[in-house]
């Protein structure tokens, strides 16, 4: 089974994410970054869909913070928001993350992300 880290601040998207990940594969929710950063690193979860827009830090600054951390620096990482101008400051990572996820998604779209970065490989469980 593999380990998915959600970090997301709004609870009910965090929520339905778990419960349609939850199914096949240990489902880690956070809401916040500065206070839950090293619990997070410390799973070293197989995937993680992290939120661009947090309260204390930025998704795409906790990105670059988890690309200089041996443990979490081949973790496949998917950057989600509703604002959609915030893919081109995700785009300023330097495509640290794998994916943009608009939300809002499906459950076709989220499946389909799960199955494409844990079976290719890109995550290993």
């Amino acid at each position: 089974m593999a380990q998915i880290c959600i970090i997301e601040d709004d609870p009910a998207f965090s929520a339905a994410l778990q419960r349609i990940m939850s199914q096949e594969h240990t489902v880690h929710v956070f809401q916040t970054v500065p206070e839950d950063a090293e619990q997070i690193i410390s799973l070293k979860p197989d995937l993680i869909f992290l939120d661009c827009m947090l309260p204390g830090e930025t998704g795409p600054h906790f990105l670059h913070r988890l690309r200089s951390d041996d443990r979490t620096r081949e973790v496949a990482v998917i950057l989600m928001s509703a604002y959609h101008e915030m893919m081109d400051e995700a785009k300023q990572t330097n495509d640290e993350y794998q994916e943009f996820l608009k939300k809002p998604c499906t459950i076709r779209q989220v499946m389909a992300l799960v199955q494409r970065y844990l079976n290719r490989g890109i995550a290993t469980s």
